[in-house]
């Protein structure tokens, strides 16, 4: 921190502004009153004036958020000139440490040392999200809420005009991190010209310090401890919502607006281990609908790094449509009063550590006797990590208006629930109908919410709020694992010849990998036959593993023919079940294509290296077909469901790949290597990925014929490398229409 900053900390003196080479870091000010939709966003710089002689409401608003000395029970104002300066002092300082443009050296092998100069914290749990432009196309093809009668989108909230509006907007990268802060990145800009985007800088367009947030950034300045920040993946959705209310929406103001929803994860965890005891873990939801002005084509009109329509006083522009660009809607702690609920009275906050990471919809509620829609944020209740195996907080399902961020259904299930919430849109009505979720107990629960539910006055921590009491919408469990923990969102599956969804998802500890308790996890692919809440009255769920075909990760294959999911054995239901090794956990939520599930687990170990203890461990990547859990690839030769990766690795990511025959080659895109005339961007398969490769293509249908390119499934390992779980041809199919 440069010496002039622990006295002269100002805008200049922290690069604040609109300036190219200048930031943009906002923090949330207090709602007052409380409900009113949108809350203002301040440049994070002392506010002018004194704190004791001088004070200002900034000043006020500030010092409550950050609570610099913790001394001061005269807060949020100091009474004595001490205080004063010790505020101001602490501000100042906390200010310097937050926005510290610091300095690395990054050394390469054979290559000269690279200077670089930076201000992103580090980024751990939250995996960063591109804003880009409207592309929902359940939305788009109904055309929701337009004008009927007429094209035009003058006046036409539609979103094919919303849509058409911000075809051209600029993108940006959102990457929460553990300085307290979500980064705006530029990510690329229309060009007229070119009729394209441009790659984009890669520069800061702002950062954001949710109000939650301060007393981490406020810690950070005091010591040298790690503390995770903003720790949690954002969701980006379209919403059709009123963003500028007093608490109650006007349904007439009701526009299209594209909103950012994130949590914290493990966002004031000190070391992983002790937490801030003034950190409240939540929610956010940030505007980023309106970056620039546009022209009459609706193409920017500047492509500056810095939006037009970005003002450091965080203002509206001009041409910038209703809402200052970015806006904070609101933050969400399930505090409808002045405190957080607890409402199954156990002396602690329902809301744990905001781990799962919310899904945004449409569901259709009834509301003054009308059925109306609502534009949702469905997430789990969180982790509790001090209560591990009986969790006191955490333990609900929370439904959240977007609109109000007020939770209109809150519902307790058994055990925490740190997994994000897997929801359909059953009869693709472009509306969200049912919810899975597991919890740290090991149950999965489902919640029908297809009935339009009813929003009811109620009384709840002595505050009158609105919630959908409706006991149709209760959860139920329709699986116990036995204990084993579900910290990982289950994928779903639609099987065509059932005409059903089936689930697959893993157990084990997520929150400590080295946990060495000997449980044995597990790796579960069920279907849901119409399981109902009458059945779970009726005692014939939950199901356990009891009622699906056993398999052992060790063991060989079972017969190809068999079909676990679809004609299982006598007595069984729909589905199967892995049998992993002792502390074997699953790490990654499932993926599936062409009939394959692909996953992963982990085997933490203790282990030294250099005569030093570490913690270390291995990564088994599966891939193994759906139907029945057989292997899919060979490792030297021999058949086997997983490969050993000596280290952890991510969710898996889907990009398209080329073989190394040219376009009109003649080659059968076997990514062999044997093929002539490849291109710049070929790429050579290994012995494993030809084999999955080859395989899969029998599952084809005769007369498929296969081009020069494929689908890649890979992910990424904990020492930054690339790695390849999959390989899945493309093909095509001939028709004469002619002929049908």
């Amino acid at each position: 921190m440069p010496a002039d900053l622990a006295t002269n900390v100002n805008t200049t003196t922290l690069r604040l502004g609109t300036g190219d080479t200048q930031r943009r870091v906002f923090y949330t000010k207090a709602v007052s009153p409380s409900g009113t939709v949108p809350s203002k966003l301040r440049l994070f710089a002392p506010p002018s004036g004194d704190p004791l002689n001088n004070p200002t409401p900034d000043w006020s608003d500030l010092l409550t958020g950050l609570d610099p000395t913790h001394l001061d029970t005269n807060l949020p104002l100091p009474t004595t000139t001490a205080n004063a300066t010790q505020d101001k002092t602490q501000v100042n300082k906390i200010m310097a440490t937050a926005l510290e443009i610091k300095s690395a050296t990054i050394q390469v092998t054979g290559q000269p040392d690279v200077n670089i100069t930076y201000v992103l914290g580090d980024i751990f749990h939250a995996d960063p999200v591109l804003v880009d432009r409207p592309d929902n196309f359940s939305y788009f093809s109904a055309n929701l809420y337009a004008k009927t009668g007429t094209t035009a989108c003058t006046g036409n909230p539609g979103y094919q005009c919303f849509a058409t509006q911000q075809k051209h907007r600029r993108k940006m990268l959102l990457a929460g991190a553990n300085d307290g802060q979500l980064h705006a990145i530029d990510a690329g800009v229309w060009d007229s010209g070119s009729q394209a985007f441009t790659d984009g800088t890669g520069k800061e367009i702002f950062s954001y310090i949710p109000r939650l947030a301060l007393p981490i950034v406020r810690t950070q300045a005091e010591g040298t401890h790690q503390i995770f920040g903003v720790d949690g993946t954002p969701r980006v959705a379209d919403v059709f919502v009123d963003t500028n209310h007093n608490g109650t929406p006007t349904a007439t103001d009701r526009e299209w607006r594209t909103v950012a929803i994130g949590g914290f994860r493990e966002g004031g965890s000190v070391d992983g281990g002790s937490r801030l005891t003034d950190f409240v873990s939540g929610y956010y939801a940030l505007d980023v609908t309106h970056p620039d002005q546009l022209d009459g084509s609706n193409n920017p009109t500047s492509q500056a790094t810095v939006p037009t329509c970005l003002d450091a006083s965080n203002n509206t522009v001009s041409g910038c449509g209703t809402l200052p660009f970015p806006s904070i809607l609101w933050e969400f702690t399930d505090s409808p009063g002045t405190t957080q609920l607890d409402e199954d009275s156990n002396g602690y906050a329902d809301l744990g550590q905001t781990w799962s990471v919310p899904t945004i919809g449409r569901i259709k509620v009834i509301e003054n006797g009308k059925q109306v829609d609502k534009f949702v944020a469905i997430f789990g209740g969180g982790m509790d990590a001090d209560n591990k195996t009986s969790p006191k907080r955490g333990n609900w399902l929370y439904i959240v208006d977007v609109e109000t961020g007020q939770a209109i259904y809150k519902r307790a299930l058994l055990g925490a629930a740190p997994s994000d919430a897997a929801v359909l849109d059953k009869d693709q009505d472009g509306y969200l109908d049912t919810i899975y979720i597991g919890t740290t107990s090991g149950y999965m629960y489902k919640a029908d919410i297809s009935t339009a539910g009813t929003l009811q006055n109620v009384t709840v921590g002595g505050v009158a709020v609105k919630r959908i009491t409706d006991a149709a919408w209760n959860p139920f469990p329709i699986f116990n694992t036995g204990g084993r923990p579900i910290y990982i969102t289950p994928t779903l599956f639609y099987v065509a010849q059932l005409s059903k969804f089936a689930l697959a998802f893993g157990t084990g500890d997520r929150e400590n990998l080295w946990n060495l308790d000997n449980q044995v996890g597990r790796f579960y692919l069920i279907v849901d036959e119409n399981f109902t809440a009458a059945q779970f009255a009726g005692g014939t769920l939950p199901k356990t593993e009891a009622n699906y075909q056993a398999l052992d990760v060790n063991a060989g294959d079972v017969s190809a023919s068999s079909d676990f999911v679809v004609s299982p054995p006598s007595g069984k239901n729909k589905g199967w079940f892995l049998t992993l090794t002792a502390n074997e956990r699953v790490i990654t939520q499932t993926f599936g294509l062409a009939g394959v599930v692909i996953f992963s687990s982990f085997q933490p170990q203790d282990t030294v290296e250099n005569g030093v203890c570490a913690l270390g461990g291995s990564s088994h990547i599966f891939v193994v077909y759906a139907n029945n859990g057989n292997s899919v690839m060979t490792v030297g030769g021999t058949a086997t469901r997983f490969r050993v990766v000596p280290k952890f690795v991510t969710n898996p990511y889907v990009e398209q790949g080329a073989t190394n025959n040219a376009p009109g080659s003649g080659g059968s895109g076997g990514g062999s290597g044997s093929g002539s005339g490849g291109s710049s961007n070929s790429e050579q398969l290994d012995a494993t990925q030809e084999q999955i490769l080859q395989q899969l293509k029998k599952f084809f249908p005769k007369g498929t014929k296969f081009g020069n390119y494929w689908i890649s499934v890979s992910g990424l390992r904990s020492d930054t490398g690339y790695e390849r779980y999959a390989t899945v041809p493309v093909g095509i199919i001939e028709r004469n229409w002619k002929e049908n």
